[in-house]
């Protein structure tokens, strides 16, 4: 019997054993990896050079202006100009519109490791307002099982393991492909030829014949999404807010799995002061088992009081993450305000996003330009907003981002170029908003 329990514990001793040396293996291997990616995927630059990286949403993106005239653009001309010995390597835009901060947190290590920035601007938060990604994960990011499972993660074999259980269940996943997932009802050449006079029609704002090309597809390949697509989109345009309910449920229906489809349902559609909220709740919860987001966005819409406390807590949160990780890594930081044309529904939403980020920037004590404040001290002066944003009021237009860019360089001159630029002349500060 001795002998027996002398095996069982030799035996456990050379496990232990074995995975110690395993993951001394996999630190060592990761940090030489780590090293290595680094040094590939950075961004060669001369002495001298000023790298800058901007994070953010569809505002940084550059929705609602010509392609390449949102503010990053115009803030490196900006630069150029004022600064022609400097060398401006790069104002690299990487704005992804819907983004939330959750997302842009995901990717943010990526980004700069690829990049290699001495400054990042930050603007986000806009799209929490309805973008729940990554809200069940804050709520419960104080949990037991959600501290157990991130100390775990701190180490490498149990992330190991982890992986090649995520590599054998989706192999397994690809096996059901066809039964899991429809997949788009292949289209004959003249059906493809409808697609792309519906998109012509979309572009020269014929909605009308638009949604007659889209129709004849649907009808002809009933499960072909870009038909349904289409018609949901030209619906938007023509503001027939039924006609893009039965599209965005159809596009749902065909594809549960498409995330996408329930954000872009629940940022463009769905309203406790609209007549089909119910009607959308409803339909949404015959989901909610599909994926854990979706279970997110029915919390974030059936709790809207609740949703809007914790909300700016979770966008400090993400956003303070990703100021502490520039930080570590000696990178300037300056983050924003979102500017809106009025204080009507969307403005009211960001102006409450712009208190979280008025806070965040506070506390973490970065570079803040208050947009907001802003652009309402050039309007109370006589400036027509109109000039300023897109026909939808809800974006900048090519002036208004280059507004932005102007208000960025101005706060980097009131910091006496942030270290990043050349020393100030006194009497440019004087000047600046002279501009």
């Amino acid at each position: 019997m001795q002998n027996s329990w002398n095996k069982i514990i030799v035996l456990i001793l050379g496990v232990l054993a074995s995975l110690v040396v395993l993951e001394a293996s996999l630190r060592i291997v990761g940090i030489v990896y780590s090293h290595r990616a680094r040094e590939d995927n950075t961004v060669k630059r001369e002495t001298g050079a000023l790298v800058i990286l901007c994070l953010g949403d569809s505002f940084t993106q550059g929705n609602g202006a010509p392609k390449g005239r949102g503010y990053p653009a115009q803030l490196a001309e900006l630069l150029q100009k004022k600064y022609p010995g400097k060398e401006i390597k790069a104002v690299i835009n990487k704005g992804i519109s819907a983004h939330n901060t959750t997302m842009i947190l995901q990717r943010f290590d990526e980004e700069v490791n690829e990049v290699n920035p001495d400054v990042i601007i930050i603007l986000a938060g806009g799209a929490n307002r309805w973008n729940a990604y990554g809200y069940g994960d804050y709520l419960n990011r104080n949990g037991l099982a959600n501290r157990l499972n991130n100390w775990l993660y701190n180490i490498k074999t149990f992330k190991l393991a982890r992986l090649f259980l995520f590599d054998f269940r989706n192999k397994k996943e690809r096996l059901l492909e066809d039964y899991t997932f429809p997949t788009e009802e292949k289209m004959s050449p003249a059906a493809e030829e409808w697609r792309r006079r519906g998109n012509k029609c979309h572009s020269e704002g014929k909605y009308d014949e638009a949604i007659l090309w889209y129709e004849k597809i649907v009808e002809k390949y009933p499960l072909a999404l870009s038909g349904y697509n289409g018609l949901r989109i030209m619906y938007n345009k023509i503001e027939n807010k039924e006609g893009e309910r039965r599209m965005f449920r159809k596009l749902i229906e065909l594809d549960p799995e498409r995330l996408e489809f329930y954000l872009a349902y629940t940022a463009t559609l769905i309203s406790t002061s609209d007549p089909g909220f119910k009607e959308d709740i409803q339909f949404i919860q015959r989901y909610a088992h599909v994926n854990p987001v979706v279970g997110d966005i029915l919390k974030r819409l059936t709790e809207m009081g609740k949703y809007h406390q914790e909300m700016k807590a979770w966008i400090n949160h993400d956003i303070e993450e990703m100021i502490q990780r520039a930080q570590r890594r000696g990178i300037k930081v300056i983050l924003q305000t979102y500017p809106y044309y009025d204080k009507g529904n969307a403005g009211e939403g960001l102006s409450f996003i712009n208190e979280a980020l008025r806070e965040t920037a506070k506390k973490n004590l970065v570079l803040f330009i208050d947009n907001e404040q802003l652009f309402d001290q050039m309007f109370l002066k006589g400036e027509n907003r109109d000039d300023y944003f897109d026909s939808a009021k809800v974006h900048c237009n090519e002036k208004g981002y280059g507004m932005m860019a102007k208000n960025i360089y101005c706060g980097v001159i009131g910091q006496n170029g942030l270290g990043i630029l050349p020393a100030v002349d006194p009497a440019e500060k004087s000047k600046c908003f002279e501009l």
